[in-house]
């Protein structure tokens, strides 16, 4: 596992932050999708800067956190993401992925009332390590989609059906 911290100014400023919150909803959620696959350890399209140490920085998951706090979209496109990568058996960064919606929205103590499971447990559902069985992951996009007042529904594209 990596650790990920983006830089800010002395002044508290984080062009980071600035930049990832002038990118539309979708656009910002695939960043966060890259730097999520970089954070559970996927580093096959990273190049060093050569700069090893930054005095003044910030764990990246406060910029996203923030942004899905404030973004109506870009929670619903993290929400989507998660749910496409778990479809396309990208399991470890869809888990990570609803973690941050999770810790962006909810919390792990509301989600936990709702779905009759305890935090620590959901928490560990989808931790890096957590196999989460599929009632348990479709009780917890349930809740989410209820809460976000959205509905997500599964089509076939053409290239699904072979053709």
């Amino acid at each position: 596992m990596i650790e990920l911290r983006h830089y800010h100014t002395t002044s508290n400023r984080s062009p980071f932050g600035s930049w990832l919150g002038g990118l539309n909803a979708i656009a910002a959620t695939k960043v966060v999708t890259a730097l999520a696959r970089l954070e559970a350890g996927n580093t096959s399209h990273v190049d060093a800067v050569g700069c090893t140490e930054m005095p003044l920085t910030k764990d990246f998951k406060e910029t996203v956190r923030a942004r899905a706090q404030r973004d109506r979209r870009f929670r619903e496109a993290l929400l989507t993401e998660a749910i496409g990568c778990f479809l396309s058996d990208d399991i470890e960064i869809g888990k990570a992925l609803l973690r941050d919606y999770v810790h962006a929205t909810v919390g792990f103590d509301e989600l936990a009332k709702a779905t009759r499971k305890s935090s620590k447990s959901l928490m560990r559902m989808l931790g890096p390590s957590g196999n989460p069985q599929a009632s348990n992951l479709f009780a917890v996009l349930d809740y989410l989609q209820k809460k976000e007042n959205i509905r997500f529904t599964l089509t076939t594209s053409a290239r699904s059906r072979g053709k």
